[in-house]
């Protein structure tokens, strides 16, 4: 029987690699949540910025645990809340790959490299 404990608690969005942000910023936001975010009243950027100065700004206001940061951890963890908790739990590489396949979409042979 697997041990369900939590491997490791989930980390709080400053306390990830540096090197990581720009992924995880172009990945988990679109260019529309960018803008609604830029313009609530905790982040006050300016309107009419572009997307990549909303996407940099962003990346900045990541690696900070200030009223900013901890707004844009809150958002993503409720956004993605519940989503990953499986991979916690998991004790092997295999138990990691079951559980992906079982909900990544079946991979496209159109796609280039065969993946979405």
């Amino acid at each position: 029987m697997p041990n369900l404990a939590p491997v490791a608690a989930a980390k709080k969005i400053w306390d990830i690699e540096p090197c990581y942000k720009c992924s995880l910023i172009g990945t988990c936001l679109t260019r529309t949540e960018l803008g609604s975010l830029a313009r609530e009243q905790v982040f006050a950027m300016e309107t009419g910025s572009g997307d990549y100065q909303l996407h940099t700004e962003f990346i900045r206001i990541s690696d900070r645990s200030d009223t900013k940061g901890k707004a844009l951890h809150k958002y993503l963890a409720k956004k993605y809340q519940g989503r990953g908790k499986h991979y916690r739990y998991a004790e092997t590489d295999a138990e990691i790959k079951a559980y992906g396949t079982k909900t990544w979409p079946k991979v496209s042979s159109t796609a280039p490299g065969g993946r979405y």
